[in-house]
């Protein structure tokens, strides 16, 4: 059964796609966290059991910007790798 509703401006959801912000999602068997500027936190299981989790925020904020080349076809990213892991945001 899906389930989409707003409660205090926040939209919590189990449907997947991300076309509403700020959002709470429960997606394949995950958690997804959007804010209003669409940046993603996402905790999810691996196929091998293990867990994962990719945080845009702190790749946004506290990581090394990267530029693209928008000619070839190459966004500009953020990576950051340290006590929190490894994220990244294209």
């Amino acid at each position: 059964m899906k389930f989409h509703f707003q409660v205090c401006g926040v939209w919590i959801s189990n449907a997947s796609g991300n076309t509403f912000k700020p959002a709470i999602q429960f997606v394949d068997g995950g958690l997804v966290v959007r804010t209003s500027q669409w940046l993603e936190t996402k905790i999810c299981r691996r196929t091998d059991g293990s867990w994962y989790w990719n945080s845009n925020h702190i790749a946004y904020y506290f990581g090394k910007h990267i530029e693209g080349n928008e000619e070839k076809g190459y966004p500009d990213t953020w990576e950051y790798e340290g006590l929190l892991g490894t994220h990244y945001y294209l």
